[in-house]
């Protein structure tokens, strides 16, 4: 039997609340009609589950891309004041609601915006062409729900990559050269050349308008009451959370 709390939310994970980060994951679908949910949702909610009840973070992979985002982060968020011809601040509220929480990078009047540094100017090109990320697109709309707009954006910014960087980008071509005695100047040239850009800040941005989605957040709803259930059902019953592929 479940131990059910208020009218039927599981006593044991009651209190699980998703990342809006993670919301793309928590609503992605199962591949068999048989499954209640996907696997990447299960995954998204046994994460949420490890942090809020033990404080227990899974380690995140750190690449040259994603230290960059965190690097330039500051000159982001001035590149868009400049291009938009207002002054935005960091916003560091932690937001939560019953079921979803997160940070928004900036929360304006009438909109939050969320800001995604590229790696380089082919993959800031390649976000003017390709479809926008679903998991972005749900991040936004838990957002939205969370400080109560109706509009939010995109905001892909092209920045310099940083000194730091470039020098271990440097360091990386000379030893996969062989460690010559006399490193490639022009291999060295071209690095820099391909992390640093001539660019007006209006060029270094590009915007994706997201409006609210109410029916999708109310989805979202009910698929974390569901994963919650089913959460509880497994730790309950001594299951394994994510078990094993059979072989």
């Amino acid at each position: 039997m479940i131990n059910t709390l208020n009218g039927g939310e599981p006593a044991l994970t009651s209190a699980i609340k998703i990342r809006c980060s993670s919301l793309g994951d928590v609503m992605s679908d199962p591949r068999s009609k048989s499954e209640l949910l996907s696997k990447t949702c299960i995954k998204a909610g046994v994460e949420a589950y490890l942090i809020q009840k033990y404080g227990k973070e899974k380690k995140q992979v750190v690449t040259d891309a994603i230290e960059k985002g965190l690097m330039v982060e500051e000159d982001a968020i001035t590149t868009l004041s400049l291009a938009d011809g207002a002054f935005y601040a960091k916003n560091e509220q932690w937001l939560i609601n019953d079921y979803i929480t997160g940070t928004p990078d900036l929360i304006t009047e009438s909109e939050v915006v969320d800001i995604k540094s590229s790696w380089d100017i082919f993959t800031f090109y390649a976000s003017k062409f390709d479809p926008m990320d679903k998991g972005y697109w749900w991040q936004l709309q838990g957002y939205m729900a969370l400080t109560g707009k109706k509009s939010a954006r995109l905001a892909y910014v092209l920045i310099d990559t940083p000194e730091p960087i470039i020098a271990s980008m440097q360091r990386k071509a000379w030893y996969d050269a062989g460690s010559p005695a006399i490193e490639d100047e022009f291999v060295n040239a071209l690095i820099r050349n391909n992390a640093t850009y001539t660019l007006s800040a209006v060029e270094r941005v590009h915007i994706i308008d997201v409006e609210y989605d109410d029916d999708a957040m109310n989805r979202a709803y009910d698929r974390i009451a569901k994963l919650r259930i089913e959460l509880n059902r497994v730790l309950e019953a001594g299951e394994e959370l994510c078990p094993p592929k059979p072989h």
